[in-house]
């Protein structure tokens, strides 16, 4: 699973029954735990071998936990300006707006061809 947030992106696996939060970015991961300190008892892992880099080992309950929280916490209308609002207009939020043109594209590509997009690819960002 993929899991956007205010403090960095992750990317959600299972690996020998512990949840693997895995980031591209070491500050999306130490945002993250700075926010929960309970992961602040899992070391970041670094694997410069592998796909995402920087992982966490984190218990099912610990990270069910997290994630409830992410939940509650959420009061927000508009998560692009809310990312830019909590962390700045940097290099994550602008790959925000990058993430939501693809996905876009995905939508118009659906509602009228693909053929379509490729000469008229939608450009108009909405809330």
């Amino acid at each position: 699973m993929w899991l956007f947030t205010r403090y960095g992106f992750y990317s959600i696996s299972i690996y020998d029954g512990k949840f693997t939060v895995r980031a591209r970015l070491t500050k999306h991961l130490l945002a993250l735990q700075h926010r929960f300190p309970v992961l602040s008892k899992y070391q970041v892992e670094v694997m410069p071998e592998k796909d995402y880099r920087y992982r966490l080992y984190v218990d099912r309950d610990v990270w069910e936990n997290v994630v409830r929280e992410l939940t509650r916490e959420q009061t927000w209308g508009n998560f692009k300006s809310e990312v830019a609002r909590f962390g700045g207009r940097d290099e994550y939020e602008r790959t925000l707006h990058e993430v939501w043109e693809v996905m876009h594209r995905l939508q118009w590509e659906e509602e009228h061809g693909k053929e379509k997009t490729r000469n008229n690819p939608p450009l108009e960002r909405r809330s």
